[in-house]
C-alpha cells in the first residue's frame, strides 16, 4: 500500500471517529507535506527501514 492511500484510509477512519474538520485539514496538511518531502513510497519499504 503506497503512503497516499495509507492516508486516505487514516482520514477516512478519523472522520468516522468524529474529529473534528479542522483536525482532519491539520493531518490531511502534514500528510500532504510528507509525501510531498519523500515521495509516495510503499509503507512495508518504511516499516523496514525503522530500528
Amino acid at each position: 500500500m503506497r503512503l497516499t492511500e495509507a492516508s486516505h484510509r487514516y482520514l477516512t477512519v478519523r472522520q468516522q471517529d468524529g474529529y473534528s474538520p479542522y483536525t482532519l485539514t491539520a493531518y490531511q496538511f502534514q500528510h500532504q507535506a510528507l509525501i510531498r518531502d519523500i515521495g509516495d513510497p510503499d509503507v512495508s519499504t518504511l516499516c523496514s527501514k525503522l530500528p
